[in-house]
C-alpha cells in the first residue's frame, strides 16, 4: 500500500471555511470567491525576511483574529521588484499564508520571474511531489503535454489552476530561447506521492539494462495493489539502488532520487497513525530534498535556488511542539545567514475552489 496525501498541509492564516479540500480546484477556469479579512495584497510579500517568523507573530502569528493596523503592516512589507537578495544567499524561500488562494499563486510567478531576471536563479522547487514536478520539468525543456496537465501531475489539487499552469508556461516559453545551461528546472520537494517515481526509475533502469521485473510489482493499478508489502517494497527499491552503482546510468544520481523519494514515501507511511511524528519526518525529509536540490544546482554552477511552500515549513523559527525543527528551521540551521525566507499574509484576496 502506498502512503498519498497521508499528512496535510500545515494551514495556518486561513479560515475554516471548505477551500482546497473539497475536489479539485480547476477544470476550464477557477471558480472564484472574494474575502476580505486578509492581509496582503498580491504583488507585496513581508519585509524583514530574516525575522518573518516573528513579524508574522508581531501580526497574530498568520491568524484569524483581528488583524493590525494596515499602515503599521506597510511598514514590514515591499513590493515583489523592489526585494533585495543578499550576496551569500543560498535558498530564497517564498511562504504562503495558505495553498488556497490565487493571490499566493500568482506570487510565486511574480517572485521567481524577479528572481530569474535580476539574481540569476534558474531552479524553482515546490513543496510538491518530486516524480510530479519531474514530469513538469520534462514538459518545460520541450515535453508533450499541455502545462494544465504537467500542473495535475504534480500530484495535489491545490496546484491544479490557472496560475500554476501560467507559471508551467513561463518556464517552458524562458526555455525555448535559452542558451544551454540557462535553462530553467523545476523541482519537487516532497515525497507524497508514488507513481511517477516509480515511473521513472523504472525507465531509467531499463535503460541501463536493470532488470525491473521485481520493481514493476510495485505499480499500483486501478485493478489491483503491489503485491508486496512495505518491508519488501524497500528490500526491491534498495537492491535496485545497488544495481544502479554498477550500472552506466547515464543520469544515476536522478535515479538513486527517484529511489530515495520511494524510500522516503515508505518511510512516512509507517507513522501514518501520529500526525505529529509524521509532519516532524516530513519536514525533516522535505529539508534533506531541497539540499540535494540545492547540491545539483551547484553542480551546475548555480549558486541560489528559489523554493516555495507553505509559511508553515518555510519559517527560520518553527517547531512541531518543542525540539522538533519545521523544514526552514532545518535548512537555516544549516545555512545560517545562507537561507533567506520570505513570509506572506493578506488582508483581501480570491478564493479558489471548485465549479463543483
Amino acid at each position: 500500500m502506498k502512503w498519498q496525501n497521508i499528512f496535510p498541509f500545515v494551514n495556518i492564516g486561513v479560515s475554516n471555511k471548505k477551500n482546497r479540500f473539497g475536489g479539485d480546484f480547476m477544470e476550464k477556469k477557477n471558480k472564484k470567491k472574494k474575502r476580505t479579512w486578509i492581509l496582503i495584497t498580491a504583488g507585496m510579500v513581508l519585509a524583514g525576511i530574516v525575522a518573518a517568523g516573528s513579524i508574522s507573530s508581531h501580526f497574530g502569528g498568520f491568524g484569524t483574529g483581528p488583524c493590525a493596523d494596515t499602515t503599521e503592516f506597510a511598514q514590514y512589507a515591499e513590493q515583489v521588484e523592489d526585494l533585495k537578495i543578499p550576496e551569500k544567499t543560498k535558498i530564497v524561500a517564498l511562504g504562503e499564508a495558505s495553498h488556497g488562494n490565487a493571490e499566493f499563486q500568482q506570487l510565486k510567478l511574480s517572485v521567481f520571474q524577479n528572481l530569474v531576471e535580476n539574481a540569476g536563479i534558474r531552479a524553482f522547487a515546490l513543496e510538491g511531489d518530486y516524480g510530479g514536478c519531474e514530469y513538469v520539468n520534462r514538459y518545460i525543456h520541450g515535453g508533450e503535454g499541455t502545462a494544465e496537465q504537467a500542473a495535475a501531475a504534480i500530484g495535489f489539487a491545490i496546484y491544479r489552476t490557472d496560475e500554476m499552469s501560467d507559471l508551467i508556461s513561463y518556464m517552458r516559453k524562458y526555455n525555448e530561447t535559452a542558451k544551454d545551461g540557462d535553462d530553467l528546472r523545476f523541482y519537487g520537494f516532497d515525497m507524497q506521492r508514488w507513481s511517477y517515481n516509480l515511473q521513472y526509475l523504472i525507465e531509467a533502469c531499463e535503460k541501463a539494462g536493470i532488470d525491473v521485473t521485481e520493481l514493476k510489482k510495485l505499480e499500483d493499478t486501478e485493478e489491483q495493489h503491489s503485491e508486496y508489502d512495505v518491508e519488501q517494497q524497500s528490500r526491491v527499491i534498495t537492491e535496485i539502488k545497488e544495481e544502479l552503482q554498477k550500472s552506466d546510468v547515464k543520469d544515476i544520481v536522478q535515479a538513486d532520487h527517484l529511489a530515495d523519494t520511494l524510500l522516503q514515501n515508505i518511510s512516512l507511511g509507517k507513522v501514518i497513525n501520529s500526525a505529529v511524528e509524521g509532519n516532524v519526518l516530513r519536514d525533516q525529509l522535505m529539508a534533506e530534498n531541497v539540499l540535494w536540490i540545492l547540491s545539483m544546482e551547484e553542480q551546475r554552477g548555480n549558486s541560489c535556488i528559489f523554493i516555495s511552500g507553505h509559511n508553515g515549513h518555510i519559517e527560520r523559527s518553527g517547531n512541531y511542539g518543542t525540539d522538533n525543527r519545521v523544514m526552514g528551521n532545518i535548512l537555516s540551521d544549516e545555512l545560517g545567514e545562507g537561507y533567506f525566507a520570505i513570509g506572506t499574509d493578506f488582508l483581501q484576496d480570491e478564493l479558489q475552489s471548485s465549479e463543483k
